[in-house]
This record gives structure tokens, C-alpha cells and sequence, in this order.
């Protein structure tokens, strides 16, 4: 049997919101090919679709990045009820291009303690049900300086990956539950002759039943040298809304795909 295929505007309809956001993952193998699916974000390459930031397409690693990833490591299926608020923020220096950046990540457990078979909600470390264990990595350009679990030291593995770090640990979570973990990172980027060369920050997404809630801020460090103007790219070199303000540039949204920004500074 066969049919006739439907027309290429036909089927990026129908499948473009599960590519945008992850969940259908695809790669040819001629390497000539390969940019052009890697620019769209359908390779599954680690920030593949963050424009010319991040480890994938900052050859060079000029730019600041960061991704938050988590693992379920509860032997069950209740990562499903997980939910992420993510805020970066970040302060720039025009000049020498040190960036000293606060992320905080608030994991929240919305499984419920009854109700639903121990295949879903149940764990393997004799904790109440509903109960869920998560395995947090932020994969990052800088260096971590302290960390912090709900306001109490958080001593967090490290380990080298994609031409920078990822620093881990294990986050539990009773049913309905919350926790923050906030991390204080120091790094730098590559500065020109002039500040008007810019800060990048690559921000990688990963596919989740629930998208992440995303915030970030970034500031100049120099009063004489303000945030003049930013622009924000998701994966396929979409525009999407962010603010500039005299106090730095700033966007809220709901992550569905990678993102790139890119600001400039401007002397007064």
C-alpha cells in the first residue's frame, strides 16, 4: 500500500509544536545537512537551537550559557507531576566581560500521597508515597562559588561537559511539596575593542510534561555604560518579547524550546 505524502507546509503544521519543543527529535546524516536541522533545534544537540550562543554553535565560547536538567531518580513515573521556576540573573561588566549571575531553580512536586498505584508514586527508598527524589544538573560557562538548599549549604558534585560545568545533587520532595536551590556562579565573556560587542546568554531547554516557567535578568555592572538594547531568539530564529529598561533587560516566559539573548551596552 502506499499514499501520497502531505505537502512540507502540512506537516510542519501538524508536527511543529512537538519539534519546537523537543519532543520529536530528528537528524540527518550528511554532515552538509546537519546545520540546517541543528539551527531549527530538531537535532537533540545540547543547545543546538540557542542562534550563536552556547557550546553547540559559540565555536569559540565567547558567550555565557546555562541549561537545568533533572533526572527521576525515584524508579517510578512521578516526574511527570514536576514543575520548574527558573530565574537567572545576571550582572555584566562592559569593560572586562566578568558576568556574576544568581540561578535559582524551585522544584515543585504536585504528585499527590494517595490515589494513584506505587508504579506512578511509589519509590524505591521506603519514603511516604508521593514522595519524589530529583536529580538536578545545571550545566553552565561558570564557575559556581556557593549553593544553597532552601537557605542552607548545598554541597553540589562537579563535573566537566560540553566546554563547561555541571554541578549536581539530589533534591527531595514530600507530595505537594517545594524546595529552592539557589546557585551563586562567577564567569566571563569575551569582550571587543568596545562594550558595544555584547553579552550572549545561550539558555537550553529541556523537553518536559510541563514547560518551565523562565525569568532573567541581565544588568551592567558600569552606570555609565547601560543595557541599550536586546533581542531574544528561540530555536528557528523566532523573535519573542523582551523588555529593555534603563536597569537592564529583562524577559518572563513559559520555555518551550532554546533561547538565545543578546544585549548590547551602550556609553551614555
Amino acid at each position: 500500500m502506499s499514499r501520497e505524502l502531505p505537502s512540507p507546509g502540512e506537516i510542519g503544521a501538524d508536527l511543529g509544536d512537538a519539534m519546537r519543543g523537543g519532543h520529536l527529535l530528528f537528524t540527518p546524516f550528511a554532515p552538509d545537512e546537519q546545520a540546517f536541522f541543528r539551527g531549527l533545534g530538531s537535532t537533540g544537540a545540547f543547545l543546538s537551537g540557542a542562534d550563536d550562543a552556547g557550546p553547540t554553535n559559540d565555536t569559540e565560547h565567547h558567550s555565557d550559557w546555562f541549561s537545568v536538567r533533572t533526572s527521576n531518580a525515584n524508579g517510578n513515573k512521578i516526574d511527570s507531576f514536576l514543575r520548574r521556576d527558573v530565574d537567572y540573573d545576571a550582572a555584566v561588566d562592559p569593560a572586562s566581560g566578568v558576568v556574576t549571575a544568581t540561578a535559582t531553580v524551585t522544584l515543585h512536586n504536585d504528585a499527590p500521597a494517595s490515589g494513584l498505584p506505587d508504579y506512578v508514586i511509589g519509590n524505591i527508598f521506603g519514603r511516604p508515597r508521593g514522595s519524589s527524589r530529583v536529580y538536578l544538573g545545571f550545566f553552565t560557562a561558570d564557575e559556581l562559588r556557593s549553593a544553597t538548599l532552601d537557605g542552607s549549604p548545598l554541597p553540589m558534585e562537579s563535573q566537566h561537559e560540553f566546554a563547561g560545568q555541571v554541578y549536581s545533587s539530589l533534591v527531595d520532595l514530600p507530595p505537594g511539596g517545594s524546595a529552592t536551590v539557589v546557585l551563586h556562579l562567577v564567569g566571563s565573556v569575551a569582550r571587543g575593542p568596545g562594550a558595544e560587542s555584547g553579552y550572549r546568554l545561550g539558555i537550553g531547554h529541556q523537553p518536559l510534561v510541563t514547560d518551565d516557567h523562565l525569568s532573567v535578568h541581565v544588568r551592567s555592572t558600569d552606570p555609565a555604560t547601560p543595557v541599550g538594547a536586546a533581542e531574544l531568539l528561540a530555536a528557528g530564529d523566532h523573535d519573542l518579547p523582551v523588555s529593555t529598561e534603563p536597569d537592564g533587560a529583562s524577559f518572563d516566559v513559559v520555555q518551550q524550546t532554546d533561547l538565545a539573548l543578546h544585549v548590547e551596552f551602550h556609553r551614555s
